[in-house]
């Protein structure tokens, strides 16, 4: 017997750069939008959706992957509580920001790594997608709603690879009746 399953997969991406005293920032706010979704991580492992985000030193990408049927089903939903605003309030803010210094100093726990990243630092001022301790110890939940309406509200790219490549009533409607892109 044998099973042939194609998986399919839906991602956003959001470009971004970072200025001193932001470093760090986008990295937080993608923890931050992923507490958007948080309700559905049980149901999407139920039907072995698979979803992420991650954060380099100039995009954040959010994705999903699984079966086509899923994915057609959850992709909507799943653009939509990641462009339709930041539901974390302050306490989420400030757990998250501890989880992003634990993630911070994790970087620097090896001699190799930490040389590797301060390296970067002292030639090239490059802190990468984890930051700077400094900046992430200072930010205030406004930043991360600011920077979150400045840089995530309109994603530069989505990219859906599944046989439904449609999207429903409510994509359009959140870009003016097409899926547009800045």
């Amino acid at each position: 017997v044998a099973i042939t399953r194609a998986r399919y997969s839906v991602g956003i991406v959001f470009d971004y750069d970072e200025a001193a005293g932001e470093r760090g920032l986008g990295h937080l706010v993608e923890h931050l939008v992923c507490k958007n979704f948080e309700d559905l991580w049980s149901e999407y492992d139920s039907k072995k959706v698979r979803w992420n985000a991650y954060t380099s030193t100039s995009k954040i990408v959010f994705y999903m992957t699984g079966l086509d049927r899923y994915i057609s089903y959850y992709k909507e939903d799943f653009l939509e509580r990641v462009i339709g605003g930041l539901k974390a309030d302050k306490d989420a803010f400030n757990k998250e920001r501890k989880i992003v210094i634990e993630e911070y100093l994790d970087n620097f726990a090896s001699p190799e790594s930490a040389h590797y990243y301060n390296l970067g630092r002292y030639l090239f001022s490059d802190y990468g997608a984890i930051g700077s301790k400094t900046d992430i110890d200072n930010f205030k939940y406004s930043n991360v709603v600011d920077f979150y309406d400045k840089y995530m509200r309109y994603p530069v790219r989505i990219i859906n690879v599944s046989k439904n490549s449609s999207f429903g009533g409510g994509m359009g409607d959140l870009f003016g009746g097409a899926v547009q892109l800045r």
